[in-house]
């Protein structure tokens, strides 16, 4: 159990280091961000490569949800 979170939590670092690079590479040539990300995000998901623990993107979105909010109050 506990290797499938940090299974899962290897392929999100991996994941955030991927869009990390991806912002680089589209400030250094000028490109919109969220065009790349997005271009990206249909390349790992139609080959699957990544497969999360529904539990995992069930706390990993509530996670997000509240970060979310606090971020706009």
């Amino acid at each position: 159990m506990a290797l499938d979170y940090l299974a899962s939590l290897s392929w999100l670092s991996l994941l955030l280091l991927l869009g990390v690079i991806i912002s680089i590479i589209a400030k250094r040539f000028n490109l919109p961000k969220l065009l790349l990300l997005i271009l990206i995000g249909v390349g790992v998901g139609a080959f699957s490569i990544f497969e999360f623990n529904p539990e995992f993107l069930t706390g990993f979105g509530l996670f997000a949800l509240i970060m979310i909010i606090f971020d706009v109050t």
